[in-house]
């Protein structure tokens, strides 16, 4: 399984900033990540499956 860090995780959703990402996370809208020592990460899974719910809930389909 391959974690992410905070900025991968801005990276992989296009850019976006680290405070954009917390917001959505207090949105619901993204997985919190798991506590490694004194870094925040992210199961790249949860945040694929967190886009893919994100855009089947907006009627969006993602290539497969």
């Amino acid at each position: 399984m391959k974690y992410l860090n905070i900025h991968q995780v801005c990276e992989k959703l296009g850019g976006r900033s680290a405070n954009s990402i917390y917001t959505d996370i207090g949105r619901g809208q993204l997985p919190k990540p798991i506590k490694l020592g004194n870094r925040n990460v992210w199961p790249e899974t949860a945040i694929d499956e967190a886009m893919a719910n994100l855009a089947e809930e907006q009627g969006v389909d993602l290539p497969v």
